[in-house]
């Protein structure tokens, strides 16, 4: 019994050890817990306080960076508005320097003082020129400077823009040369002014940095998205170049190429600057492609917006030009190139040769075949040039009434002009000169513009009509084939073309034999001799270039049978790809009858007789209609157009309409179908020949629809379309309805 007690008591001590020891180890744990909690807060305080100080100077630095920014623009802006009223300021003496001294110019002066005068003249032009590029430059910098958009005539702006580096150019014996293309429209919106001092400033460097060879400005459609329309201007030397490693810092502030450059050429250092960011300011770009000693291109891209006025003023004017044939005698290739254009484009007959005895014997073969030359554009520069002794020989060789146009330079001038810089228009240009003592009246300063050479025709031919412009080959409602019966091979896929062709080629008295593709046109030819081959371009199986190519090789060392296109391209790369392929002529749809007939009587009386050795002499009748931005997109039914082009006869126009309502319901289809699958290049073929058939039957809206299908195909691109496609179906159904009813009045 005491050993069960004292077992248990031993237990119950040990239990109260263990008890003891386990609360101790708790307080001694909680203690070392507490101790490690109370380290944390400090360590989060501390933290926090850092965090705080770190914040703290940050926003600090932050504020002091923001106030140094703001201490940077304002010294910008401080500098551009000194550096903007001291230009202002020191133009006003400038001016009066330059005004003054051209007072004292035009006063009785010793040679010596007027040499001396002409210097400080030349030097304070100079200086005018570096402070208006510091103004805008300054302008530019503070912001200040804005664009004034108006409408404005392009062509004549640019003709103006150039004309003012004539008389540079050709003292240094540059050709100068200006080309818009065709498809550029008469007026657009933008800041003419602005324009004309990115160009002034490339060309005048241009001209600066070519001591040999030719320096061009050429202008064509980059782009057109709805109004918006971006042009490409590119201006193009033969000088001296710029290396690839010193193409980037020509365009910054002050720099040039070579640190030689400025005592060599004189500049500032600021032009092309300036242009490119006013290039930029237009929603374009300024690019340059050079290599030294290899010339030089600046491309400049500039967005303008359509303008609402369209250039029909000329219209009746251009009827008068059509048709005509013009000889062209000029040893420079590049003008010869311009001129060619546009006569082509106001729908002329141009024939360029490069030498008198081959002017002499065109002009003689065309009063043999009793179609002489209506107008003779000769190039001279001076009295006893080849040129002006070219227009006696044509006066002596049975040509008295030629009616003769001189291209003179303005290189050579005279003493007193040279002293007095009486303006070039109504100075005394040594060619001018040549002209008066020749008799003849009508001539235009190098280079020639589209302008200039426009007003200059349309003067000389009322000159020579006695008051009475109503002449030429589209003036005449019925036009009369000037060849005697031709057969003809006329490859054309779309039903509704080869009718109007049939018609109109079988009106002259032609035979005409039809090939569906290209593969029959190839084989047609092939088994059987043909006059003149009329060859669409774009055709199922085979292409028409590619049909060109082969009948090219089948005919290789036999007779040439003169080819012409017929194409909705009026671009200048396709009349190029046209050439290469072997086509001698080209006409744009729709078909126009007087242009198809002038295209005809051209390329077979020159396969007839070759009196031009040199190749340049097709005739490309490119249309004015293929503007990017069209004119009359509203228009419907062009009904006058359409009579005017099947000769009146409604017979022709039903028949038309019959091959119509069959042949466009199946393009609609192909078109619904390639939108559905997604085939890109089906949309653009059945577009296109939609787009043509339309065309010829005076539908202007449904042919403009048709394009932008087209357009999307060609950019592989066939999603979305589903509202543009319902559209293009309203219009056909539009049109349908006013050609019914056309044909209903006329019953």
């Amino acid at each position: 019994m005491t050993d069960t007690a004292d077992r248990a008591l031993r237990r119950a001590e040990r239990e109260r050890g263990a008890r003891k020891q386990a609360e101790r180890l708790l307080e001694e744990k909680s203690l070392e817990l507490y101790l490690a909690n109370a380290q944390l807060e400090k360590s989060h305080e501390e933290l926090e306080r850092r965090v705080r100080e770190r914040t703290h100077d940050l926003s600090v630095a932050t504020k002091m960076l923001r106030q140094a920014a703001d201490t940077a623009d304002a010294a910008n802006r401080a500098k551009s508005d000194f550096l903007a009223r001291m230009s202002h300021e020191i133009r006003t003496p400038m001016n009066g320097i330059i005004g003054m001294t051209e007072l004292v110019l035009e006063t009785q002066l010793e040679s010596i003082q007027n040499n001396y005068l002409g210097m400080v003249r030349s030097s304070a032009h100079t200086l005018l020129d570096i402070i208006n590029d510091i103004l805008d430059f300054s302008k530019i910098e503070a912001g200040k400077l804005e664009l004034c958009p108006e409408e404005f005539h392009i062509r004549d702006h640019l003709s103006a823009a150039v004309k003012t580096f004539a008389i540079r150019a050709h003292q240094k014996g540059l050709e100068l040369t200006c080309r818009v293309a065709p498809q550029v429209p008469a007026f657009v919106v933008g800041d003419a002014g602005r324009l004309s001092q990115i160009l002034i400033n490339l060309l005048g460097n241009a001209i600066k940095f070519t001591a040999e060879g030719t320096v061009s400005v050429e202008t064509r459609v980059e782009s057109i998205s709805g109004p918006d329309i971006c042009l490409r201007f590119v201006v193009s030397d033969t000088g001296i170049g710029i290396p690839p490693e010193k193409q980037k810092i020509v365009f910054q502030p002050f720099d040039q190429a070579d640190g030689t450059t400025t005592r060599n050429f004189g500049g500032s250092g600021l032009g092309l600057a300036i242009a490119r960011d006013l290039a930029r300011m237009m929603g374009g770009d300024i690019e340059l492609t050079s290599r030294a000693g290899g010339g030089s291109q600046f491309h400049v891209l500039a967005m303008f917006k359509a303008a609402q006025r369209h250039d029909r003023a000329g219209s009746k004017l251009l009827e008068i030009l059509r048709g005509l044939p013009v000889l062209i005698v000029d040893e420079s290739e590049s003008n010869c190139r311009v001129v060619h254009e546009m006569l082509t484009t106001w729908r002329m007959r141009p024939n360029i040769v490069r030498s008198p005895a081959a002017a002499v014997a065109a002009a003689k073969m065309a009063m043999e075949r009793t179609q002489p030359y209506r107008i003779c554009l000769v190039a001279g520069d001076e009295e006893d040039s080849p040129g002006f002794r070219l227009v006696e020989e044509l006066r002596q060789c049975g040509c008295p009434t030629l009616p003769i146009m001189m291209l003179v330079s303005a290189r050579r001038l005279s003493e007193e002009q040279q002293k007095s810089g009486i303006p070039l228009q109504s100075g005394s240009v040594a060619g001018i000169e040549a002209c008066r003592k020749n008799g003849l009246e009508h001539y235009i300063i190098k280079p020639v513009t589209h302008s200039d050479l426009f007003d200059l025709l349309v003067t000389s031919l009322a000159d020579t009509s006695d008051g009475d412009l109503q002449f030429g080959a589209g003036n005449s409602t019925s036009v009369k084939c000037r060849t005697r019966p031709l057969d003809i091979l006329l490859a054309e896929d779309n039903a509704v073309n080869q009718a109007l062709a049939l018609a109109l080629l079988e009106q002259q008295g032609h035979s005409v034999t039809v090939a569906e593709n290209g593969n029959e046109a190839v084989e047609l030819f092939q088994s059987q001799a043909f006059d003149l081959v009329l060859m669409d371009v774009q055709m199922p199986h085979k292409d028409g270039l590619t049909a060109t190519r082969e009948i090219r090789a089948f005919e290789s060392g036999q007779q040439h049978t003169p080819i012409i296109a017929l194409t909705a391209h009026a671009m200048q790369s396709y009349r190029e790809r046209c050439e290469e392929a072997g086509i001698d002529s080209y006409l744009t749809k729709p078909i126009d009858p007087k242009a198809l007939n002038s295209a005809i009587a051209d390329v077979v009386s020159n396969a007839a007789a070759d009196v031009n050795p040199e190749p340049e002499q097709s005739v490309a009748a490119a249309s004015e209609n293929t503007v990017g931005v069209p004119e009359v997109n509203e228009q419907v039914f062009a009904a006058d157009d359409v009579m005017a082009r099947i000769g009146g006869s409604v017979d022709l126009l039903k028949r038309l309409i019959t091959l119509f309502d069959q042949t466009g319901g199946q393009y609609l289809d192909q078109i619904d179908q390639a939108i559905a699958v997604g085939d890109a290049q089906t949309l653009t073929v059945a577009a296109h020949s939609l787009k043509g058939a339309a065309a010829n039957l005076g539908g202007i809206k449904a042919a403009e629809y048709a394009r932008l299908l087209e357009h999307s195909g060609r950019e592989n691109n066939t999603e979305g379309l589903g509202g543009l496609f319902a559209e293009t179906c309203t219009q056909i159904d539009n049109l349908k309805t006013e050609l019914q009813h056309f044909v209903n009045a006329q019953e």
